[in-house]
């Protein structure tokens, strides 16, 4: 009865244990067809090689074939100066990239781009999974030797379980391929890489971590580049200014004198006649009527002597 409930467990928890192994190798896998045949990448490396030639030129150290890989990460700490703008090494790198390799950089980023294959990759170690797969493997070999023994070959049920197992021994050996073909890819990394040595050699889990942190500098450095430009168009893009009221100030057009911002002086405040008194007569329009009186110089002029006069 134990071993029936044994190859049920293992039938029930095969695919959920086999997906995750086999998923992480393919990820690495990825990862290792990326570094050796990704054109964006042979570039951005090309360029970083140029640009460390140039740096070291005239020491020791120029005209290398070559870099070490933590080479990549160094980069964030050289600082270097744009014009007005203070940057590192790897702004200077983003930019030549946008500049000669155009539209490589928006590749490397997409969704399904190299930036993230390597990522993903960074998150496991060959060894751990192949002994996984080892300890899989083992495990139906087991179970699978124990229901072909003899006292079990009649069990109809025992049966049918082994032939399940072959089934399922067949996936892992295919998934045992393709984690050799991962360990031969990687191999000829280390070897593009020189790190044969022990002293140099870095798992996939480190290898692949140095790729994504040196990507993700490159990656902000283009985001920078980028809202930069955008302000610069926007700035471009903008009407010229008008000129202020204290630009104003200067010549009059007809007068060829200087306009005055003074506000005139109210009628009277100077001592001076209303403007409407000049303008009476052309306007048409008169104050209120004052009746006068005349007076008479005569003493003896009278009222009768008037209405006498009177025709």
């Amino acid at each position: 009865f134990s071993l029936r409930l044994r190859a049920w467990h293992f039938e029930n928890t095969f695919l959920e244990r086999f997906s995750a192994i086999a998923g992480a190798v393919r990820e690495v896998a990825h990862g290792c067809q990326i570094v050796l045949k990704s054109p964006s990448i042979r570039h951005l490396l090309g360029i970083v090689l140029y640009v460390g030639n140039y740096l070291n030129g005239g020491t020791p150290r120029g005209r290398a074939d070559g870099f070490a890989l933590d080479t990549l990460v160094q980069m964030r700490t050289v600082k270097m100066s744009n014009g007005d703008r203070p940057g590192t090494l790897v702004d200077y790198v983003t930019q030549q990239m946008e500049r000669v390799y155009s539209g490589d950089l928006e590749q490397v980023f997409s969704s399904n781009g190299e930036f993230h294959g390597m990522k993903k990759a960074a998150r496991f170690k060959v060894p751990d999974l192949a002994q996984d797969l080892q300890s899989l493997c083992n495990n139906a070999e087991q179970i699978q030797q124990m229901l072909k023994s003899p006292e079990n070959a009649l069990d109809q049920a025992f049966t049918q379980h082994s032939t399940v197992l072959a089934n399922r021994l067949s996936e892992l050996q295919r998934l045992r391929g393709e984690l050799d073909d991962l360990e031969k890819s990687y191999e000829e990394i280390g070897v593009w890489f020189h790190m044969e040595d022990k002293s140099t050699k870095k798992g996939t889990d480190e290898f692949f971590g140095i790729w994504d942190k040196f990507l993700q500098d490159v990656s902000n450095a283009r985001k920078a580049i980028q809202e930069e430009e955008l302000k610069e168009k926007r700035r471009n893009s903008m009407p010229p200014r008008r000129h202020s009221v204290a630009g104003m100030r200067g010549l009059d057009k007809d007068e060829g004198k200087p306009r005055s911002l003074t506000p005139p002086p109210r009628p009277g405040e100077d001592g001076s006649k209303s403007p409407a008194s000049g303008r009476g007569s052309k306007l048409g329009l008169r104050g209120p009527r004052r009746h006068t009186i005349a007076l008479s110089s005569s003493p003896a002029a009278s009222p009768a002597s008037a209405k006498e006069a009177a025709p």
